[in-house]
Parts: structure tokens; sequence; C-alpha cells
């Protein structure tokens, strides 16, 4: 019962979506998604060893995981892209959707549950050189009132 939404939606934007057109019956047009992501890492596994399944579940370094909840988010990233333009080439627009993400140098990512000084000052620093690169597009996306 206690279980995090990265367990399954690791990038929460389509249920987002889903949620703003089902639920809440805003026409698609109006809808707006800026997705955030934490930070991810760019999985890259040498063939230099066995890949048995204790190299997978190994609980030291959760690769498995890290495969998984990789993959998912990109998953997502990809069918929004996708439905937001619609099926086939050329059309405009249903929704607006951007995803800001930064993808960490392989071995060089800030664990999760990190709260040490540099990390913190690491993270603000790549919050901050994030809004600066994307600002402009965040605030090109048109606004609209319900």
């Amino acid at each position: 019962h206690n279980i995090d939404g990265g367990v399954f939606a690791n990038n929460p934007a389509l249920l987002g979506l889903v949620e703003a057109s089902h639920s809440l019956k805003i026409p698609y047009d109006k809808i707006k998604i800026l997705s955030l992501g934490t930070g991810s890492s760019a999985f890259n596994e040498k063939r230099n060893h066995s890949f048995s399944i204790l190299y997978w579940l190994n609980p030291l370094n959760f690769k498995l995981y890290d495969l998984f909840s990789s993959a998912q988010s990109i998953h997502t990233d990809n069918l929004l892209k996708f439905l937001e333009r619609g099926i086939g080439a050329g059309h405009s627009s249903r929704f607006h959707y951007k995803r800001i993400q930064h993808t960490f140098p392989y071995g060089k990512e800030i664990k999760m549950d990190s709260s040490s000084a540099d990390d913190l000052r690491d993270l603000e620093n790549l919050g901050q050189h994030l809004f600066r690169n994307h600002v402009k597009n965040i605030l090109d996306i048109p606004h609209y009132t319900l």
C-alpha cells in the first residue's frame, strides 16, 4: 500500500494529461504540460562482465530498477510527443508539451537520497543552468484561460 509513484510512473506527465482531459474535462487544446525531470543517467552497460541474474539483482547497485525506470520515463516522453502532434505528419499540436530533463554522464549521477552540501550545491547550479537554457521555450508556450 505504500508504493511511491516512481515504481510505475517515473514520469507522471501522461497521467496528468489523462486526468486533465478525462477527470477535469479540459479540452486538449487548452492543456499545457511542463514536465520537469529529476535527472536521468545515461544507462550504459559494457559487455565486459557477466550479465547474470546476480549482476542485475545486486542490492548494492540496483541496475535492474535503473533500467526499468529509465525506460518507463523515456517511453512516456516519446508517447506524449507523439500524442501532442497526432497520428501522421504535419498536424498542429493538440496540446502543448515540454520536457526538461538533465542527463548525467554515466557514473556521475547524484543519488536521490544525498544531502551532502556539495551535491545540493551542484543540484542548485544545475537547476539554474536548466532554467537559463529553457526559459524562452517555457515562456513561449501560449497562455490560455479556462
